[in-house]
């Protein structure tokens, strides 16, 4: 299938899933890309319309160490796109999609380094859907 094919409908779907308010963080934003479909910059402009909405809506991004284990071998969402996300003034958490206990928190040493570079200080963490900001220490990564 064509990548540009697959990167307009997962951003269609993607920007749709905007419209309704059951949720506190969007996750994968750049999905696709896991069997090493980078999206073409053709995109920026849907993304910067979509970090926008998700800025709005005072959504947070999750960052997602999963894609590592994966054929792009890379973090969802990218660096470039996170520090979008960070000049934004979008909040960002972290996860894993751990599907069993051994998986839990893989690849947090990249990650944080990743944030840093891309101007995070904070996490956000959620209790019962409220959010708040943790900060990163940065001297420790």
């Amino acid at each position: 299938m064509n990548t540009d094919f697959l990167y307009e409908q997962y951003l269609k779907h993607l920007e749709r899933m905007l419209d309704f308010s059951y949720f506190d963080f969007i996750c994968h934003l750049d999905l696709v890309k896991k069997f090493g479909r980078q999206p073409p910059r053709s995109f920026d402009k849907k993304f910067d319309e979509i970090l926008s909405k998700i800025r709005y809506k005072n959504l947070a991004v999750e960052f997602n160490t999963s894609g590592y284990d994966h054929p792009v071998k890379e973090a969802y969402p990218s660096l470039r796109l996170l520090k979008k996300c960070s000049s934004l003034g979008i909040p960002i958490t972290l996860g894993s999609d751990a599907h069993k206990p051994e998986s839990v928190g893989r690849y947090y040493d990249r990650a944080f380094s990743m944030l840093c570079t891309a101007g995070c200080r904070y996490l956000a963490v959620f209790t019962k859907r409220k959010r708040h900001a943790v900060p990163i220490k940065i001297e420790d990564h």
